[in-house]
């Protein structure tokens, strides 16, 4: 039989009516986090014969695009059929972005999504409310599962792209939150081919000969956007 099921967002939780399994009793249901396998993300849940509804909720935590229902018949070598609710998700895409991380030691932006993912992230400029961010040079990434990036300045233009075949999705780090700044940031900055530090304004657009260097942790060229 074909699983079926409806998503609680209120009470986090998706519902899921059991299929009767031919020749077998009993079914098995369980929310796991689709990686290279899928990974439990609870307990499997057991449906009995005897269970009138043959129904069951499944809590969850968070909506993820990698977060699938799964059922099987508990007999021996049964198919498992997979479900995910979320997967091409407007919201659950959105959450992804809650593990965007800035570490004001090493001054170290990353990002390492909950799901794998498949696309591009680069480092992206915006100007103002409404604005388009423009891409920095030398700055993009294939993203698998974590970016970083090195000696990064905190200011409230800089943000992150994330682009792949659904669309882009932007995300500005120190635009809200209040990360601390290191007391003498400067930025290495270019002029006419030449390099020298100046004071870093964080509210100021970047000229076209006069832009910060920022590192990634993959072997690039310096940026100099």
């Amino acid at each position: 039989g074909k699983l079926r099921y409806w998503v609680d967002r209120r009470r986090k939780a998706i519902l899921v009516q059991v299929p009767r399994a031919s020749g077998s009793p009993e079914y098995f249901v369980r929310l796991c986090l689709k990686l290279f396998t899928c990974k439990d993300a609870g307990a499997p849940v057991l449906v009995n014969a005897s269970s009138v509804s043959r129904a069951v909720s499944l809590p969850y935590s968070q909506e993820l695009p990698c977060l699938c229902l799964e059922g099987w018949s508990a007999t021996l070598d049964a198919v498992r059929t997979q479900i995910c609710p979320f997967e091409n998700d407007t919201q659950a895409l959105e959450t992804l972005w809650d593990t965007v991380h800035y570490h004001p030691g090493s001054q170290t932006l990353s990002w390492e999504p909950a799901c794998p993912v498949s696309g591009q992230v680069s480092l992206c400029w915006c100007p103002g409310p409404g604005d388009s961010c423009h891409r920095l040079q030398h700055s993009s990434q294939l993203a698998h599962r974590r970016v970083q990036y090195l000696l990064v300045d905190t200011q409230p233009q800089l943000c992150l792209k994330f682009s792949n075949s659904w669309g882009s999705w932007v995300r500005c780090p120190f635009k809200q939150r209040h990360f601390p700044t290191p007391p003498t940031s400067r930025c290495t900055c270019v002029t006419g081919g030449g390099h020298s530090s100046q004071p870093a304004d964080p509210h100021s657009r970047p000229a076209h000969f006069l832009q910060p260097q920022l590192t990634s942790k993959l072997p690039l060229p310096l940026p100099s956007w």
